[in-house]
């Protein structure tokens, strides 16, 4: 029993290695030339094909930003058809109705920043993973995996019963794991600040999320990650 604690161990460290974030920045920009500034209203559009991921979006970055004492306000109740997009379908014919309505809202709400981000791309890719080449097949011989469920049947439980043949074919079964392929699904979103005052662009970041399982543990690590950034690269001043 004693090279059980290492072979644990060696297991646990296999399954950490292969974690990570699931949201990550893979692309950040700003002029060589921008200068941090200080904005009393920054305005945060997101531009989902979903209603309520666009919501939960908003109001993620807006928290992580006003946490970082950045002024910051959501657009979805003043913006034109954000979020709605099969009204801007609509309208892709006049592009430039759509131009100053934004224009308006902008003047309107005296915003001197904002923030667009949207869902630009989405891919799934094949990936395949390694068969394991140990696995603590024991445990699930006498427990729940062999003996309740599969080869003991109802034999009594202080018996473990079964033959030389069954657990020697059972264990080397769960010693020697093929690999296999699975998909990922990866989303990529592109952010844009930009400056009212200027009309510049003067920050721009895509951030890569792998295998989305929530929508409101994905906004909140994306909203982290754009507000860190935005203040570590010194684009703006809390």
């Amino acid at each position: 029993m004693k090279n059980a604690l290492p072979i644990v161990f060696f297991s646990a460290s296999i399954l950490l290695a292969g974690c990570g974030p699931s949201t990550r920045l893979v692309s950040s920009w700003n002029p060589k030339e921008n200068v941090a500034k200080s904005y009393d209203k920054l305005a945060v559009a997101v531009l989902f094909p979903s209603i309520s991921n666009r919501m939960i979006t908003e109001e993620a970055l807006t928290e992580s930003l006003k946490s970082n004492n950045i002024k910051a306000v959501q657009t979805f109740d003043t913006f034109p058809l954000a979020g709605k997009a099969k009204e801007i379908l609509s309208i892709a014919k006049k592009p430039e109705e759509l131009k100053e309505k934004v224009k308006q809202k902008v003047i309107e709400n005296k915003i001197d920043a904002l923030m667009i981000v949207t869902l630009f791309d989405k891919k799934t890719e094949q990936r395949y993973v390694e068969g394991s080449g140990f696995t603590l097949g024991g445990t699930g011989f006498y427990g729940n995996g062999y003996y309740g469920n599969t080869y003991y049947g109802n034999l009594s439980p202080s018996y473990p019963g079964g033959s030389y043949y069954d657990y020697y074919t059972y264990s080397a079964y769960t010693i020697s794991k093929p690999g296999y392929y699975v998909e990922d699904v990866i989303y990529y979103a592109e952010c844009n600040l930009y400056d009212i005052a200027s009309e510049k662009l003067i920050w721009t970041g895509q951030t890569k999320t792998v295998n989305l399982s929530s929508i409101e543990k994905e906004a909140a690590k994306f909203a982290t990650i754009i507000a860190n950034t935005l203040i570590e690269k010194n684009i703006l001043i809390p």
